[in-house]
């Protein structure tokens, strides 16, 4: 699967991101946020004329960013909070979505310190401790 970029989801979504948008998708969601990405493409024209995705990162609490730049004044009502749903969606998919391989997952402090959704097999490859709580 080739790099997920700005010029990469414009060939495949239409003009939907800014062109020097930031990047940066963990390959376990590649396909999250492809999808994601074509819900936004689908919007009616009077939604989706308005906004422009600015930029796709994972923030510093290890969770899927979106970011966009829309006029919800020239949207209707409703509009700019159909794309917000949509991003949130997306986001709470990441959230337990292992960021190597998309299995199931939830975040940990990666032995580097920082936090990132990994599956159990993933954890233990990257050297954290499953604890499992047990009744």
């Amino acid at each position: 699967m080739e790099e997920m970029t700005a010029v990469v989801i414009n060939a495949r979504h239409g003009a939907i991101i800014m062109p020097d948008a930031e990047v940066r998708v963990p390959f376990g969601w590649t396909n999250l946020v492809g999808r994601m990405l074509t819900r936004i493409e689908d919007l009616p024209t009077e939604i989706r004329a308005f906004l422009i995705v600015s930029a796709i990162t994972v923030d510093d609490d290890g969770l899927l960013d979106v970011r966009v730049m829309a006029s919800p004044p020239h949207m209707p009502e409703g509009g700019l909070q159909t794309v917000e749903d949509i991003i949130a969606d997306a986001r709470n998919e990441a959230a337990w979505s292992c960021v190597t391989d998309h299995k199931p997952g939830w975040i940990v402090r990666t032995r580097k310190g920082f936090p990132r959704p990994l599956c159990p097999e993933c954890q233990e490859g990257a050297g954290v401790t499953v604890k499992c709580a047990r009744a």
